[in-house]
């Protein structure tokens, strides 16, 4: 793993993979593997494909923010009974919070978040490339502060 994240380049790079046709949930997981060179096989990444449109174009939870809190859930998360889930649990609330405040609303449901957007028609793609880059962004200084990581 890198010693120090660009958070600015981690930014772009989510939106890059964000409008280069990976989901919003696919862009984050694929950023933090490549941008901050996880010691995982890119994978990992399929775990998030049925996260965007708020679950499977559900409509739930906004596909960025779930992608957000994996990429810090492989991070932070646990494994085994005996470790304490309380930090990374308080660090998914965390980019919870900043996003609804972030963005200006109160919700983090896709399905308001788009509401009055056509899906199919990719009407949502400008402003949820906003949301990709703001989740990224926060997970990546979160990330940088908690492992002491210098921050560029």
């Amino acid at each position: 793993m890198k010693k120090e994240i660009n958070v600015s380049e981690v930014e772009a790079y989510a939106r890059e993979l964000y409008m280069s046709g990976f989901s919003c949930s696919e862009a984050l997981v694929g950023t933090f593997v490549e941008k901050l060179e996880l010691p995982v096989s890119r994978d990992v990444i399929k775990m998030a494909s049925g996260f965007s449109g708020g679950m499977g174009h559900a409509g739930c939870t906004c596909g960025a923010l779930s992608g957000g809190v994996m990429a810090l859930g492989f991070l932070f998360g646990r494994c085994d009974l005996e470790a304490d889930a309380m930090e990374t649990r308080a660090f998914a609330k965390e980019l919870h919070d900043h996003f609804k405040e972030a963005i200006g609303k109160k919700v983090i449901c896709c399905r308001l978040l788009t509401k009055g957007l056509n899906l199919q028609k990719g009407e949502h793609k400008n402003q949820c490339v906003d949301y990709v880059g703001i989740v990224a962004k926060k997970a990546a200084t979160m990330t940088a502060e908690r492992l002491n990581l210098a921050i560029k």
